[in-house]
């Protein structure tokens, strides 16, 4: 996942922490003097367009040091990718949960949770790579009582050692197929855990790895009055002092930029395409939501306004290579050096 020209120090591992990968960025940031040209603590909280002149773009700027201010810009390019409004899971009964809810966007140390005060207990949702660091490393780091509950799409990660001899390996790359009504876990490859032997290994996958101190559960059921978590194998526990939602992104910039590069207003005629009705009412649905993006070329430029762009859209991708590549071919195109088809052969690549 290294940047060109710039790799990891040799003692970092072939899969870094994040710490580690915050410290590589820091040290990328600063070997090229990207840090002098950053302007850091300012949030833009609209942009918009005012002619057509030299610099025809709006930036409405927030930050301690200037308050609210405008700037003019010649170009736009919204590098947020998918990271930046965090998506909480729907929790039956969250309502009743009086502790501290937090994101995984929040986290930055497992200090805050090691030991201290009302900070012990902690239920990570989600068991994706977020929510898998971040709960190892609680447990590594003091805190207790690590409870990680996976939701219905990460399913397939999910597996409990049964604590039985000759269980471990080949039962970890099992996912869950179904939860019977009493409680029993039926794996993809045919094993049944049933709660009794899940409570003998005391809920912790202690075959897989008996250093590992979280206590594995399935999707949540519902959250009671007192806050005690129920599951849907029928187990529960004490009301957590945190819960953690590791449980991803929703995409939006419906109210960062001017609705007429959205959709559904930009290309609002659908016609010629061999859009499927779903797919359609999808692109619909998502714009109603303010979740909709403006037509892009290649995933990086506006079709309507190629001073628009965008990097860090794909997400099933080799992340930082990926964006590279991406900032390489923006930085060529605004410097003339590679110039775009005519927007109609966009938008037949488009579609």
């Amino acid at each position: 996942m290294q940047l060109k020209g710039f790799p990891f120090p040799t003692e970092v591992p072939n899969y870094p922490s994040h710490v580690e990968v915050l410290k590589y960025l820091n040290s990328y940031a600063a070997h090229f003097n990207v840090d002098q040209v950053i302007r850091l603590n300012s949030s833009v909280t609209r942009v918009y367009k005012d002619g057509e002149g030299a610099s025809p773009w709006r930036l409405c700027v927030s930050s301690p040091d200037k308050g609210s201010y405008e700037e003019a810009v010649d170009r736009v390019v919204v590098c947020n990718g998918h990271f930046s409004q965090p998506f909480c899971s729907t929790v039956k009964g969250i309502e009743h949960y009086r502790g501290l809810k937090v994101h995984s966007k929040q986290y930055r140390t497992p200090g805050a949770y090691a030991g201290k005060v009302g900070r012990h207990s902690v239920l990570v949702i989600g068991r994706g790579p977020s929510g898998e660091e971040i709960s190892m490393e609680l447990a590594e780091n003091g805190a207790s009582n690590i409870t990680v509950s996976f939701l219905k799409y990460d399913a397939k990660n999910f597996t409990e050692a049964d604590g039985s001899e000759g269980s471990g390996n080949q039962e970890a790359q099992a996912g869950v197929d179904h939860v019977e009504a009493d409680g029993t876990v039926v794996l993809t490859d045919g094993t049944r855990l049933t709660p009794e032997s899940v409570e003998a290994a005391g809920g912790r996958r202690t075959a897989i790895d008996k250093n590992d101190k979280r206590i594995m559960k399935p999707e949540i059921d519902y959250i009671d009055q007192d806050g005690s978590v129920f599951f849907i194998d029928g187990s529960s526990i004490a009301a957590p002092d945190v819960i953690m939602f590791c449980t991803g992104y929703v995409y939006s910039v419906g109210d960062l930029l001017p609705a007429d590069l959205l959709f559904p207003k930009a290309s609002s005629d659908f016609a010629g395409t061999d859009l499927s009705p779903e797919i359609l009412a999808e692109v619909l649905e998502a714009a109603e939501a303010g979740q909709g993006l403006a037509p892009i070329y290649k995933q990086v430029f506006s079709i309507e306004d190629s001073t628009l762009a965008f990097v860090g859209l794909p997400s099933d991708t080799t992340t930082f290579q990926c964006f590279e590549l991406q900032s390489i071919w923006l930085a060529r195109v605004l410097s003339g050096i590679v110039t775009l088809p005519p927007k109609p052969n966009m938008y037949a690549d488009f579609w």
